[in-house]
C-alpha cells in the first residue's frame, strides 16, 4: 500500500487555508490517515466514484470542512448523525474536528459501514459510531427518534424526501443540515415534521482547479414530529411533502 499520508496532510492544510478554515494539526493528521485508508479500500469496495487523491481532498474533505464552517457546527458534547454516510462523509471529517462529540454514521449498507469503521480506526478517529439500517425505519422508534442534536445528509435525495427521513431523528431544538449544490429545491411542508427553515447558505468551495458551488438548507426542529412520520420510503417518494 502506498503511504500518501504526507501528501494528504500538506493538501488538507493547503485546502483549509484556501477556504479560510482553521483546522488543528491533530485533526489534519487524522483526516490524512482516513484518506489513506479510504483510498486503499475504495480500490476494492465501491465506496465512492471519487478516487484521485486531489479529488478526495477537495470533493470530500474540504467540502465537508466547509459545511462545518458555514453551518457553524461547534465542537462539544453533542450527538451528531450523518444519514446515508456512504464512505464516511461528512461523518469522518465532522468527528475529526468535533472530537468531543459522538458522530453516528448511518447507512443501509452494512458493508460500507464496516469500511467506514475500519478507516476511522486506522485514522484514530474514535468518536465515530456506525448504525446499519434505513433512516426512515430507525426514526420510527427509540433509541434514535428525537435523539440527535445535529443531523446531516449529503446529496442523498431531493430535499422533501430528505427532510421527512431525517427530521424525525432530530431532537426538539436541534438542527438538520442538508448539503446540496446550488440548484434550487422546493422546501417541504416542514410544519408537519415539527420544523422550520432556519436559513439557506450559499458558498463556494475553493480548489486549485475549479471552484465548487454549494448550498446548505438548515432546518431547526421546533416540535416533536407527528407519529405518522416518516412514512414508508415508497410513500415518501410517491407523495413527497410539497
Amino acid at each position: 500500500m502506498t503511504d500518501n499520508t504526507n501528501y494528504y496532510i500538506d493538501n488538507i492544510k493547503a485546502g483549509a487555508e484556501l477556504n479560510g478554515i482553521d483546522v488543528g494539526a491533530d485533526a489534519v493528521r487524522k483526516l490524512a490517515l482516513y484518506c489513506c485508508a479510504f483510498e486503499e479500500i475504495n480500490k476494492s469496495v465501491n465506496l465512492s466514484a471519487i478516487r484521485e487523491p486531489a479529488d478526495i481532498v477537495y470533493k470530500h474533505i474540504i467540502d465537508c470542512l466547509c459545511m462545518i464552517k458555514y453551518a457553524r457546527i461547534e465542537n462539544g458534547d453533542a450527538e451528531i448523525a450523518d444519514i446515508g454516510t456512504g464512505g464516511g462523509f461528512p461523518a469522518a471529517p465532522v468527528a475529526a474536528v468535533c472530537d468531543e462529540s459522538s458522530v453516528f454514521a448511518i447507512d443501509s449498507t452494512a458493508k460500507k459501514l464496516n469500511c467506514v469503521k475500519r478507516c476511522a480506526e486506522e485514522a484514530g478517529i474514535g468518536n465515530v459510531k456506525t448504525v446499519a439500517g434505513r433512516a426512515e425505519e430507525l426514526a420510527l422508534k427509540q433509541p434514535h427518534r428525537d435523539r440527535f442534536d445535529v443531523a446531516t445528509a449529503r446529496a442523498v435525495a431531493d430535499l422533501p424526501v430528505l427532510c421527512e427521513i431525517c427530521l424525525p431523528l432530530v431532537r426538539v431544538g436541534g438542527r438538520f443540515i442538508a448539503m446540496k449544490s446550488t440548484r434550487d429545491e422546493r422546501t417541504p411542508q416542514l410544519d408537519r415534521l415539527g420544523a422550520e427553515l432556519e436559513e439557506t447558505v450559499e458558498y463556494v468551495v475553493r480548489t486549485p482547479v475549479v471552484n465548487l458551488e454549494r448550498k446548505l438548507y438548515i432546518m431547526k426542529k421546533t416540535a416533536a414530529t407527528e407519529k405518522n412520520y416518516p412514512r414508508k420510503y415508497a410513500a415518501i417518494i410517491k407523495n413527497p411533502l410539497i
